[in-house]
Order: C-alpha cells, then sequence, then structure tokens
C-alpha cells in the first residue's frame, strides 16, 4: 500500500528541494532526469546574497523551462511581489508569462495549495496573480530585452 503525503508535506518539501518542487508540481514538464550542473543552477537562483544572478547554459540545457519553474516557485511562495520577464523578444517572454498563465488557470492542485487565484489584470504581457493565503498580489510582467524598460 502506497501512502499519499499530505499537501502540507509537499509545499514543505517542495520550498527545500527545488527538484522535488518541479516534478510535484509540474510532472509533465520536468519527465526526464535532472542533469548534474542542476543545483548549482538554483544555488545561484536562490541565493540570498546575490541580486543579480547571469547563469550561462548550452542551447538544449532547459534555460527557460528552469526559469519558468524558478518564476512558480516564487509566486508560490509569496517570495517575489513583482517578477519582470525579459525575453530576447517580447514573443519569447511571452511565452513564459503565458506558461505561468496557464499553470495558473489549469493546475488546481497547485493553485489550491498555494491558495493561489486570477487577480482583476490577466493579460498577454501582465498578470495580477493573487496570494490569498498570504494576502497580497503577486504581478508577472512580460516584455522583450528592447522594449522600454521605464519605471
Amino acid at each position: 500500500m502506497q501512502l499519499t503525503p499530505q499537501i502540507s508535506e509537499v509545499i514543505e518539501l517542495g520550498a527545500a528541494d527545488n527538484r522535488f518542487f518541479c516534478r510535484a508540481w509540474f510532472p509533465k514538464t520536468f519527465r526526464d532526469p535532472f542533469p548534474p550542473f542542476e543545483d548549482r543552477v538554483w544555488a545561484a537562483l536562490d541565493s540570498d546574497r546575490v541580486r543579480f544572478a547571469n547563469v550561462q547554459m548550452f542551447r538544449g540545457s532547459a534555460k527557460t523551462t528552469r526559469l519558468r519553474a524558478f518564476m512558480a516557485k516564487r509566486v508560490a511562495y509569496g517570495l517575489s511581489r513583482v517578477i519582470l520577464c525579459i525575453g530576447a523578444s517580447e514573443r519569447k517572454a511571452l511565452q513564459s508569462i503565458g506558461w505561468l498563465k496557464r499553470v495558473i488557470e489549469t493546475n488546481t492542485r497547485f493553485t489550491e495549495a498555494f491558495q493561489l487565484e486570477m487577480g482583476a489584470k490577466w493579460t498577454d504581457d501582465k498578470l495580477e496573480i493573487k496570494h490569498k493565503l498570504l494576502g497580497h498580489s503577486v504581478w508577472v510582467l512580460g516584455m522583450g530585452i528592447l522594449g522600454s524598460h521605464r519605471g
């Protein structure tokens, strides 16, 4: 007999283990084994000492996929209030915003566990995600590298 973990355990384990977070909440996205360099990438992204991380990875190393999961984790645990997703082009940035948008719209297990819901602003380039558990919103904005970044 296989025991099903309590959702609180899954949330707690996901906070401590990025691989677990990815596999637990996005099993269709993270089907392949994680590469040996995975922990170093997450260490750079999760660091409290480094405000800006520059991670250079080879083509095909799932950079976009990892950053989408990183963005989802920042939203889920309420670690960010505003996330600016900048892509090589606006279209590329909006694809990542669209991924997160679909997660919120369709992954009820994820949204119910973290008590997330769509906010008043829900467009292709700007999302307000209400974090009901923490009582605040997380804004996700997307633009291309050559877009206007004022403000």
